[in-house]
């Protein structure tokens, strides 16, 4: 029952003076439109621009917008696990600050939420939704990457780096506290530690704008998840995570927690 939803969105920003306001008021509509009961919390990472001033003076008008402010910027991992930790909704989730996902794609997203325990946005999964436009580069790095994730993990999630993820608040509760990682390799992470937990996950294709003013350093940043993918495992193999029990919020048959889509 949508009308019922009780949800958290989480937005990290760093430097998203340009894009923040337009990304909350549009969440702010689409929450309203859908009479949804929301908080939306932008996890503020260090920014040196106007962001924390925009953030508070649109907190001053509503009091369902908060912020969280870092000194230091600390990562994308870091500012998404702080605003999950403060969250407090039924359902949560995080998107990026510079729409390239509408909130209207959150929808998708509900239509899952409720049989299992993490539904992902997906710009590889298509379905029967048209082919996203973006750079062929951007392209082959998504598919190479998600080729080595598959390998290294055995988990049939396509597009593990995509900014548009809900949970339900007890499963973000179970999950977050175990990150580890600060920087653009956290999804990886919380993939693999809810498989460790046998929880359940659905890969749910949504559309996807390519924003090529996107600060987003494709080759470092690409160089950086495949490292940090590589030390995921490597810690996981040292047992750096310890025994991690099967979740009793796990839903169903543990032979159908991934649901992988064509």
């Amino acid at each position: 029952q949508r009308q019922m939803c009780i949800r958290d969105r989480i937005i990290p920003a760093y430097n998203e003076e340009k894009t923040i306001e337009r990304c909350i008021n549009e969440i702010v509509q689409f929450c309203t439109d859908q009479n949804f009961d929301y908080e939306i919390i932008v996890a503020e990472d260090g920014s040196i621009d106007n962001t924390v001033e925009i953030v508070t003076r649109l907190s001053t008008a509503n009091s369902r917008i908060k912020i969280l402010s870092s000194r230091k910027n600390l990562g994308k991992g870091n500012a998404v696990q702080n605003g999950m930790l403060h969250a407090t909704k039924n359902y949560v989730g995080f998107m990026d600050a510079d729409l390239s996902a509408l909130p209207k794609e959150l929808l998708r997203c509900i239509n899952y939420i409720h049989d299992y325990d993490l539904v992902i946005g997906s710009r590889l999964v298509r379905d029967d939704l048209g082919k996203i436009q973006r750079p062929l580069s951007r392209t082959l790095l998504s598919h190479l990457y998600s080729f080595l994730f598959r390998i290294l993990f055995n988990i049939p999630i396509k597009d593990t780096q995509c900014g548009f993820k809900c949970f339900r608040g007890d499963v973000a509760e179970l999950l977050f506290p175990l990150q580890r990682t600060p920087g653009w390799g956290f999804d990886v992470e919380l993939l693999f530690l809810a498989r460790m937990l046998h929880l359940q996950l659905m890969e749910v294709p949504i559309d996807w704008h390519h924003d090529s003013d996107s600060r987003s350093h494709r080759l470092r940043n690409g160089i950086s998840m495949g490292v940090g993918t590589l030390r995921l495992r490597w810690s996981a193999w040292r047992g750096i995570y310890g025994v991690l029990e099967p979740s009793l919020l796990a839903r169903g048959d543990n032979k159908k927690r991934t649901k992988e889509r064509r």
